[in-house]
């Protein structure tokens, strides 16, 4: 039993029993107190390692366990004021007030505990926790998605052998405080998820007690850097592209890889309101804007935000549609069946509509530079050579009247006029094609024009006949009629033309003449400058398409036929 004998003692009217140790009793009581001088060892130092308001607690607690302690080593001793008396159940008494004291005075098992499970569980990043036998001993509700349930107590090799390759590739050396990291990427729910994982370790204050790993979801993080990635490639396609539609087309392109849509389509602004204001230049055509109220988003100017509209009534049969405004060219449309478009896609277009704008706009100021130095130079050209020849004619012919004293001088003074003349008419093509087309476009009637150009034009014993119907256009009337004045000249000059004539068509208007038609050598190149049949200055053709394209026309030379010279057809 380890007591050496036991005597009855009777004082103040009690009777109990004391028991006076023997060699087994002794060492069970000093086991007994060593096992209770460790617990206050942890004790202590958890006092030193807690802060202020957690210090007090940890006092407390010791505080409350050295009552029954001290009582207990007063009893066995001897050295208590009542002879043989046990002390040691009102110590335990005093103990419980103190331990309540402790626990709800100072809120120990109130919120700060609960706040800090509720915390740990919410995070949605997976967090958990391992032992140093590498078993898992807490983690949260997001670690449990990637890892599985009833994960606690069982070792990260056997349920997360993928988790655990991660963890041992993250070990190393780490920072100063012993953390690491890496990259990985594990499947959840058939998807690859990518993971920053952080591996920390966790002490007790008496040497390393287990591992805390937090895996931190980079997947759409990742996800925006490839984005960015493939826009930025898409945009030096933009780049490369020589013209506004191969711009268009790149830009559909891109949105299909970036944005991994079913539809896209790109629209350019007009203003032919029969056509809703857009007509199709690259993509998809089955939805235009025309099919959508695309309200504030095709406004004119400035930048709109693009703005996802409901697709489901649409007739290319799509979730949602998107309209990207390309600044006040036109709009991209964005739609995809299956599937909703999320912000990411909404980026996307952004970034793609506002890329597209500045592109379009670089190639239309790149590609009317290379139109002005193209004029430029033909300008030089003109006054380097053409202009040259004329103007040495008429000098020689006026030296040789200068050496010709008394002898009639009409012949080589219609010379000198022809040369003069034909000076001007270069003079004004020239002006023409250099010129800067600031039009003052009127609604006219064509027959009126013509009139105006014929009386100006030397047509000998030619005649103009108009067939049809009169017909109104919308033109600048001076190089309206400049273009008028060319054609004539041609048909009478080299044409060798008696009749010429002018008419309206569908989609415009003609000028044809009963000549010998066009040279067969300058059929493919008839409107460039410089081409001409014999003894033409090259110009008046290259005046007329000049003329065209600053209306924003289209002409074309008409085959000829048996009963007609030459014939040309203007689209306005």
């Amino acid at each position: 039993m380890g007591w050496d004998t036991l005597t009855v003692v009777e004082a103040s009217g009690l009777r109990y029993v004391v028991a006076s140790y023997a060699g087994v009793g002794w060492f069970l009581a000093a086991g007994a107190f060593l096992t209770v001088g460790a617990g206050f060892g942890v004790l202590a130092r958890l006092f030193v390692a807690s802060g202020r308001y957690h210090r007090r607690q940890v006092g407390l607690v010791a505080v409350a366990a050295s009552f029954p302690t001290v009582a207990t080593a007063v009893r066995i001793l001897g050295a208590g004021p009542v002879p043989g008396f046990d002390f040691s159940p009102y110590a335990f008494v005093v103990e419980a007030v103190v331990l309540f004291w402790a626990l709800f005075g100072f809120d120990l098992l109130d919120l700060p505990p609960v706040g800090r499970a509720a915390l740990f569980e919410q995070l949605s990043d997976p967090v958990f926790v391992l032992d140093a036998t590498d078993r898992l001993v807490d983690g949260n509700g997001a670690a449990r998605a990637v890892i599985g349930d009833g994960i606690v107590g069982r070792r990260l090799t056997t349920v997360a052998p993928a988790v655990a390759d991660a963890v041992d590739t993250a070990a190393g050396p780490g920072d100063a405080d012993g953390r690491t990291s890496a990259e990985i990427v594990l499947e959840v729910d058939g998807v690859d998820r990518h993971y920053d994982l952080r591996v920390e370790p966790l002490s007790a204050g008496y040497g390393r007690a287990g591992r805390l790993c937090l895996l931190n979801d980079v997947t759409e993080r990742i996800a925006r850097e490839r984005t960015l990635a493939e826009l930025a490639s898409g945009t030096r396609r933009l780049v490369d592209a020589g013209d506004p539609a191969a711009v268009w087309r790149a830009a559909v392109e891109v949105a299909r890889e970036t944005a991994n849509v079913t539809f896209v389509g790109g629209w350019v602004r007009t203003d032919d309101l029969d056509d809703g204001g857009f007509d199709h230049v690259a993509g998809e055509d089955a939805l235009s804007p025309a099919d959508l109220d695309v309200g504030s988003v095709a406004a004119d100017g400035g930048h709109c935000a693009p703005v996802v509209i409901d697709g489901r009534d649409a007739p290319a049969d799509l979730d949602a549609v998107l309209l990207a405004p390309v600044g006040d060219r036109g709009l991209l449309v964005i739609g995809d069946e299956g599937r909703g478009l999320d912000n990411a896609a909404v980026r996307v277009a952004d970034i793609l509509a506002t890329n597209l704008d500045v592109s379009l706009a670089r190639v239309t100021r790149e590609r009317e530079l290379a139109r002005q130095n193209a004029r430029l130079e033909e300008f030089s050209a003109v006054l380097s050579h053409d202009l040259r020849n004329p103007l040495s004619v008429a000098t020689g012919y006026v030296e040789a009247l200068r050496s010709r004293e008394g002898v009639a001088a009409e012949r080589e003074l219609d010379h000198v006029a022809g040369a003069l003349d034909r000076i001007e008419t270069i003079i004004g093509g020239v002006l023409t094609l250099v010129g800067d087309a600031d039009l003052d476009r009127r609604p006219m009637a064509l027959r009126a024009v013509a009139a105006s150009a014929w009386e100006t034009t030397r047509t000998d014993d030619a005649t103009i006949e108009y067939v049809g119907d009169d017909v109104v256009i919308e033109a600048d009337r001076d190089w309206l009629r400049q273009a008028l004045e060319n054609l004539f000249r041609n048909a009478v000059e080299h044409g060798e033309a008696d009749v010429v004539r002018v008419g309206a068509t569908d989609a415009g208007f003609f000028v044809e003449d009963d000549g010998v038609g066009l040279p067969t050598a300058v059929e493919d190149d008839l409107f460039e400058q410089g081409v001409s049949g014999a003894g033409g200055t090259g110009i008046g053709m290259a005046v007329v398409r000049r003329v065209a394209d600053v209306h924003g026309w289209e002409v074309a030379a008409a085959d000829p036929t048996p009963d007609r010279g030459a014939r040309f057809v203007f689209e306005t």
